[in-house]
């Protein structure tokens, strides 16, 4: 599923190198923002070490769950879901991304796109439960980031580390064999806890 060569896809050295330097600079900066959020959250109240590991891991849950939720809901919509068609251009998006895996280049807007909403949600969790919004926030970020850059490596690279093997082949089936099940990236947990594993039999296929 990884790009063998980046001339196969009409890709030469220089259009790698400009993608790889993008997708750095989206990660330096919504890391930035990630800190600025856990700084700012830490320093009008600090909930101790645990309280804050605690609230920060739950962003990052809360992260996987709303990839799991997008990604079924938004991007694969069928059956009783389809109601959720509210952005076609997502779906057309999306649909290139299956037709062409590999293309996962990155062109300036996604490096800011997503910074307005993170700020929206940011400002309604603090206005809702304070400060320890903002360290949720911060793992909320942090856990998009890490699928941003596992998502781009699955398609343009061979898995890394045997840990990750899991991973890699279940975002392949998603690809080659279920498009109605696999919708998690980072994680596994929400396709076991709602249903949408494949059978057991053709995981390892």
């Amino acid at each position: 599923m990884h790009r063998e060569a980046s001339d196969s896809c009409g890709h030469g050295p220089h259009a790698e190198s400009l993608d790889e330097s993008m997708a750095r600079i989206l990660v330096l900066s919504y890391l930035a923002l990630a800190a600025a959020f856990a700084a700012t959250g830490l320093s009008l109240r600090s909930p101790g070490i645990v309280g804050a590991a605690a609230l920060w891991s739950g962003g990052l849950l809360l992260w996987s769950l709303a990839e799991y939720g997008i990604h079924r809901f938004l991007f694969h919509p069928f059956g009783r879901t389809r109601r959720f068609r509210l952005v076609p251009a997502l779906l057309a998006v999306h649909g290139h991304h299956h037709a062409s895996p590999s293309e996962v280049e990155l062109g300036p807007l996604p490096v800011y796109a997503g910074f307005f909403p993170l700020l929206v949600m940011a400002a309604v969790l603090y206005l809702l439960v304070g400060p320890a919004g903002l360290i949720v926030c911060s793992g909320f970020v942090v856990g998009y980031m890490a699928y941003i850059e596992l998502h781009r490596e699955m398609h343009l690279r061979a898995v890394p580390l045997p840990l990750l093997s899991g991973l890699w082949k279940h975002h392949e089936l998603h690809h080659t064999r279920f498009p109605r099940a696999c919708f998690g990236v980072t994680t596994m947990l929400w396709d076991r806890l709602l249903g949408t594993m494949p059978p057991a039999g053709d995981r390892s296929r």
